[in-house]
């Protein structure tokens, strides 16, 4: 039976079956982003979505780049368009536990599972040194000085840090101080340490240079999830664990603000830029494997 039907209807019978050769030739979605061998599209888009858990962020100086880091990976994002830009390996499972870019925009502090402290040299994506630190804990957070011949860092026991980068390139300790339940860790105007820590009911913003400390009493029957010095430690930016609003406290005048941002997830952690006026709201649990990211000037 099949001999008796003409050529010409079998060939346009077996074309018309064939995906469209438009689908069959596509290799990237509608962003201009690769697809995998095979796929036809994807629904969403792969920008600004590290995959992983454990993420940290850190913005490059001048607010085009945003790095992101997890167990699995260092990715570089360009913030125009979202798109990933590099790589950069992480030293063990554990990987990246905090990130932090030099003020001339040249370097990244990385702080890794490891207890190790790693300096990459972003032009050539190479290690620029790399050390253990000297006690057992975690790095929490990086924050290099106004000029950037010192490295400060907050440890997960509570210590602070500084060290010499520059002129030799050396790690030199000048001194540490140790608190308990620190968050966050900034360097003002003046290239003065801010601290801020939290005290259960009430956070405290410290001067290490000066010793000069303001405390900051939180609402009532609120636990605080996450904390950041923003605007030189002008400003406090916090979450808490089951509420869907950001919160800000003027230090200055010793107020919180009004209104208070709304429409965010719960347990949002918070990331802010090296010069103090971006503001990153993200939540891991947002998208299963994928988080998303909020961004604020």
């Amino acid at each position: 039976m099949m001999c008796m039907i003409p050529r010409f209807r079998l060939i346009l019978f077996v074309v018309l079956l064939l995906p469209p050769l438009s689908i069959r030739a596509q290799s990237t979605d509608r962003n201009g982003d690769s697809l995998p061998t095979g796929a036809l599209t994807r629904l969403g888009s792969l920008r600004l979505r590290h995959p992983g858990s454990d993420h940290c962020l850190a913005f490059s100086p001048d607010n085009k780049w945003l790095a992101s880091g997890s167990e699995e990976s260092i990715r570089i994002w360009n913030l125009t368009d979202g798109k990933e830009q590099f790589r950069l390996p992480v030293h063990r499972e554990e990987g990246a536990h905090c990130l932090a870019f030099s003020h001339d925009g040249k370097w990244l502090a990385v702080g890794d599972g490891d207890h190790r402290l790693t300096v990459w040299q972003l032009s050539s994506r190479k290690p620029l040194l790399s050390t253990k630190l000297p006690n057992a804990d975690y790095v929490q957070h990086f924050v290099f000085s106004p000029d950037d011949t010192t490295l400060s860092w907050l440890t997960t026991e509570g210590w602070v840090h500084r060290w010499q980068l520059k002129p030799k390139l050396k790690l030199k300790s000048k001194w540490r101080l140790k608190f308990e339940r620190c968050r966050h860790i900034v360097s003002n105007a003046k290239g003065q340490l801010l601290v801020l820590s939290d005290l259960v009911s009430s956070l405290e913003v410290q001067n290490l240079d000066t010793g000069k400390r303001i405390a900051i009493r939180l609402p009532p029957r609120k636990n605080l999830f996450s904390a950041r010095l923003i605007q030189r430690g002008q400003c406090v930016a916090c979450t808490f664990e089951l509420g869907t609003k950001l919160h800000f406290y003027d230090v200055a005048k010793s107020r919180w603000m009004k209104p208070p941002i709304t429409k965010l997830p719960m347990r949002c952690r918070l990331s802010v830029s090296s010069d103090g006026n971006t503001l990153a709201c993200w939540n891991k649990h947002s998208l299963k494997d994928h988080p998303r990211i909020w961004l604020w000037n």
